[in-house]
């Protein structure tokens, strides 16, 4: 009896650790899952540079360095940067993934996500969740030095442009990101979100039927 009640007690405490310990994961990614899987990260980021105005840069806009952000394929990123600790695969254009990595810049953590289009690279963000308005403001201006040689702008209202097209889009929230755009010759970005856009005005326009047709027969 007592050999069974200890099973019983070891068979508990198991549940409870798991319990424990991998619901903030699973918290955590399904987060990250909703977060990209019905594109509105995408429809949000162009409300932002849409809002704002370019500030430009002759300095080339890229991941890689000498490679066109659009030219960047999961191969080249692997080659870079290794296998990614997680991955999306869009609900609603299955051409979409995104893929994260976990990065060091210097002393701090980031996140960095790869948003690919048929295998090659449309957007990508690095993301600092736990950094300070102190060192918040440092990295903002080790990118006014890359970008703009010392000059700085009001990244509220601005984004970068370099000439080929390629945007950078600050954005100071629960985390700070640095969002780069390819708006080059494919417009792969444009693209996207214009289908979003057309795919939420039919389904706007279907909610509108079934609310009129329900009223209707009520």
């Amino acid at each position: 009896m007592t050999e069974q009640l200890s099973q019983v007690k070891s068979l508990f405490m198991q549940f409870l650790h798991k319990k424990l310990h991998t619901y903030p994961h699973d918290y955590y990614y399904n987060v990250l899952t909703e977060r990209y899987n019905d594109g509105l990260f995408y429809l949000e980021l162009k409300k932002e540079i849409k809002a704002r105005k370019p500030i430009y840069t002759k300095k080339k806009i890229s991941l890689l360095s000498g490679i066109d952000i659009c030219k960047v394929n999961v191969k080249k990123v692997r080659e870079k940067f290794g296998h990614h600790f997680y991955r999306v695969k869009s609900s609603f254009l299955p051409e979409i993934s995104v893929m994260l990595y976990r990065v060091l810049l210097g002393s701090y953590k980031a996140k960095l996500t790869l948003h690919f289009y048929k295998q090659s690279l449309f957007c990508y963000t690095y993301s600092f969740a736990r950094v300070g308005k102190k060192d918040s403001q440092r990295i903002i201006k080790i990118l006014y030095d890359k970008y703009l040689n010392n000059d700085s702008l009001n990244h509220k209202e601005s984004f970068i442009l370099d000439e080929t097209g390629n945007a950078i889009c600050i954005i100071e929230g629960v985390e700070l990101s640095f969002n780069y755009i390819c708006k080059g010759q494919n417009d792969i970005f444009d693209m996207i979100t214009n289908d979003l856009e057309e795919k939420k005005y039919e389904k706007e326009c279907q909610h509108i039927r079934e609310t009129k047709e329900i009223y209707n027969r009520l």
